[in-house]
């Protein structure tokens, strides 16, 4: 699993959504400890994007491994999803959901890590210079496929019956973070669900909200077992109104980086190709 430790909260309550869902022994990993763990290098525009190149090196280059990000919820056997891959194919992602527009995503992959023998650190260093290639494309892997069925891939969308796994793509707009996700209600219901298992604690959720992890509201929704943030309290409401995600202040400066280059790029243009330093 893709992640970073303001996910802390997400992280639990899609691994509880896997494991009460899956007729198999299932081992969940979270990628930021197994990076830590083997001291290797990571980076990316989110802290946990190019953490999924090293599941393969990870494994010892052996069996069968389910990439996904932390932002997500599963609602059906994971046993399916593996049942979907192509056997002889380093990786096999999901279809886009139909009439969405959305480009292919590599976010939910089954992959063969016999066969994706991936080089981490030549991988990032592509990724330094062409990121959409790496992220969109994998231009690096050429034994890949798309053979899993989009609904293990729900790009914003939640059809009851149908949906096996749910993706929240606008990290804006996570309800963890931001209660004017439309579909907040559902993510709502799994972390009761995870609060009912004993699987999350409410010290995990008070911790998360206390760094600013969670959105204010989170917490008294989970005491209150209150789906619906109509009826938070006026100074909850108000304080969501002035809350603002872990993930905002990097976006911002990553936003400021580029516009510096971009311009860098422009007077470099302007000055016959030298790229004044910055």
């Amino acid at each position: 699993m893709g992640c970073e430790p303001p996910q802390h909260v997400a992280a639990r309550v899609l691994e509880h959504s896997i494991l009460r869902h899956a007729s198999i022994p299932v081992a969940v990993h979270r990628l930021d400890e197994c990076v830590a763990r083997h001291r290797l290098p990571v980076s990316g525009r989110t802290m946990f994007s190019l953490q999924r190149f090293f599941i393969p090196e990870i494994n010892g280059f052996k069996g069968l491994a389910v990439y996904i990000d932390s932002d997500m919820l599963v609602f059906d056997d994971v046993r399916d999803l593996i049942a979907h891959r192509a056997p002889g194919v380093a990786v096999s992602s999901a279809e886009t959901p139909p009439g969405s527009g959305r480009k292919r995503q590599f976010s939910v992959m089954v992959i063969d890590c016999e066969l994706a023998r991936w080089k981490p650190q030549e991988i990032h260093q592509k990724a330094q210079s062409n990121y959409r290639d790496v992220m969109y494309e994998l231009s690096f892997e050429p034994s890949k496929t798309v053979s899993l069925p989009y609904t293990w891939n729900s790009l914003e969308r939640y059809e009851a019956g149908k949906t096996q796994l749910l993706h929240y793509t606008d990290m804006n707009l996570q309800p963890w973070v931001d209660a004017r996700n439309p579909l907040l209600p559902v993510w709502m219901d799994a972390l009761f669900a995870a609060l009912d298992d004993g699987f999350v604690t409410m010290d995990e959720v008070a911790e998360s909200t206390r760094r600013g992890w969670l959105r204010p509201g989170v917490l008294w929704q989970a005491k209150h077992r209150e789906r619906e943030v109509s009826r938070l309290p006026l100074h909850l409401k108000i304080a969501e109104a002035f809350y603002r995600a872990p993930h905002k202040p990097r976006y911002w400066a990553r936003k400021v980086e580029q516009v510096r280059h971009g311009g860098a790029k422009l007077v470099g243009a302007l000055n016959g190709g030298r790229v004044p330093r910055t």
